[in-house]
């Protein structure tokens, strides 16, 4: 094997070492800031974080995913773009969210793209999981 080749790789290999912890500081930056800029009420930005950062957080932490998608989800809601608030409240709650509250946006979300129907189920779901609580059915 020629040494040139044997220091090539070796200097790639090491490049790759220090470009891994890179990039998963750059997905936990990502959330902090989307993060932070859901709790200003900039869901127009948050969005745009959460979007980036979904695809590796949902591989590595289901939990953390849950909980990226749920968020994807209320930017939406409060950016009033509900056939996308729709698509990610579904996907909230068929992952199993823990705040029962997510059953009930995504029936209010149902109501708002007009689809009865499916919102009756969702809020008496809600009122099963949540029975005292006014807002169910």
């Amino acid at each position: 094997m020629h040494p040139g080749f044997r220091f090539s790789f070796l200097f790639a290999a090491i490049a790759l070492l220090f470009l891994l912890p890179d990039e998963a500081a750059a997905q936990d930056r990502r959330l902090v800031k989307a993060d932070q800029a859901y709790e200003l009420q900039q869901y127009s930005e948050a969005l745009n974080f959460y979007r980036r950062a979904y695809n590796r957080v949902r591989r590595k932490d289901r939990a953390e995913g849950i909980r990226v998608i749920y968020r994807t989800a209320m930017c939406y809601h409060y950016l009033n773009d509900h056939r996308r608030a729709e698509a990610w409240f579904r996907r909230a709650v068929r992952m199993n969210y823990p705040d029962p509250q997510a059953v009930l946006y995504l029936a209010e979300t149902l109501v708002h793209n007009e689809k009865h129907n499916e919102a009756l189920a969702q809020f008496r779901r809600y009122s099963e999981l949540a029975p005292d609580d006014w807002r169910g059915p």
